[in-house]
């Protein structure tokens, strides 16, 4: 039998129990709508992306401007969280062998410059600047980071000669493309001690004297964002051609085109503005990136943004073949390191990789003219 008024829903069983429902909470009950909680948790994981974002910037902004020890220590500190993410994204269990002659491999293959100048150089100066001065690897340091790679296959049945070919190339890219983010850092720095005869006294820590160092590094960096930020404006726009489904379901020809187009106009600008406005006395790289050699500001920002796009699809291939969303957790919204710096690793490599070819043949060039005159 049922009661039933305005305000009680009353229900009697056969075993003369009843149970009462308050229709007042039925009526205002509100139905959930999976349309309003998939825009709700959409919007709830945009202000996490942007909360993160911001405070990354907040963090790293201050250290990129610093510079020397601090930012050596801080990519110090990506580089161990980074080879961590590439190791577990196989979701294989490895013994600890494994990860004590990769974490030792990485770091040799690290600080090899900053040994090297230490044990070299007896000037005392300390500043990282006198020791990224250039791009290489010790071919014995690569020799025994192979063999003991090779090792562990040995040791670990987990561990095959694929995932050892695998782990090198990835320390490879990793280190030469942090190297070369330090590399981008410090030559301006070099450059600007080398040609300004005061610049002996200056106090390195002190970026009133020196924060157009930073322009250089920071404009690559800015080179990648404009990339990723025109290519997502364009695609949702214009985007109808998929580059390769398979890999980055996302990313569309129009997009790729239309950041490549916005990226290389206003990295353009920035180059070209900032010794303009400056009357000469700034720039991103004296002597290879002003305005007397405009035409490098220019062929670079046309290759960066098509070199960011490299590094998004070899390293969300790499995320596809092993099945996984992200590489890590450690920026809410973001994923992990190498989520965050896989576009900047090969815009830095290839910017720091042109760089060095200019002035070595540039120093080539002038020791010729030197012989001949």
């Amino acid at each position: 039998m049922r009661e039933i008024d305005e305000k009680n829903l009353t229900i009697t069983s056969d075993d003369d129990s009843t149970t009462s429902i308050n229709m007042t909470y039925i009526k205002n009950a509100k139905t959930i709508n999976p349309e309003d909680d998939k825009h709700r948790q959409k919007t709830n994981s945009i202000m996490t992306r942007v909360i993160t974002a911001i405070v990354m910037i907040v963090f790293t902004l201050p250290v990129v401007l610093l510079g020397d020890w601090f930012l050596f220590i801080l990519v110090c500190c990506g580089l161990m969280v980074a080879i961590w993410e590439i190791i577990k994204c196989g979701r294989i269990k490895y013994t600890p062998f494994l990860y004590i002659v990769t974490y030792l491999s990485a770091v040799s293959l690290m600080i090899m410059p900053l040994l090297r100048g230490l044990i070299t150089e007896d000037n005392g100066s300390g500043r990282m600047f006198t020791y990224f001065v250039d791009i290489n690897f010790s071919p014995l340091i690569v020799f025994i980071v192979i063999l003991a790679l090779f090792i562990t296959v040995i040791v670990d049945k987990n561990f095959t000669v694929r995932e050892a070919c695998f782990i090198f190339t990835m320390i490879f890219i990793i280190v030469f493309g942090l190297q070369s983010a330090l590399y981008l850092r410090y030559i301006p720095v070099r450059v600007i001690h080398a040609s300004d005869a005061s610049s002996a006294e200056w106090d390195y820590f002190n970026t009133t004297d020196n924060f157009h160092s930073a322009y250089l590094l920071m404009w690559v960096v800015l080179s990648g964002v404009l990339s990723d930020t025109g290519g997502y404006i364009f695609g949702m726009l214009f985007g109808k051609t998929k580059m390769n489904e398979r890999i980055s379901p996302k990313k569309t020809w129009e997009g790729f085109f239309g950041g490549t187009i916005f990226s290389f106009a206003l990295c353009t600008l920035v180059g070209l503005l900032i010794p303009a406005f400056s009357q000469g006395k700034r720039s991103l790289l004296p002597g290879i990136l002003d305005l007397e050699h405009f035409y490098n500001i220019l062929i670079l920002s046309l290759i960066l943004p098509p070199t960011s796009v490299v590094g998004d699809f070899v390293f969300s291939s790499i995320k596809r073949f092993n099945g996984i969303k992200d590489y890590g957790n450690i920026f809410p919204g973001h994923g992990g390191v190498l989520d965050r710096i896989d576009s900047l690793l090969f815009t830095c490599m290839t910017a720091a990789t042109y760089i060095y070819i200019w002035e070595t043949i540039a120093k080539a060039v002038q020791s010729w003219h030197e012989f001949v005159y």
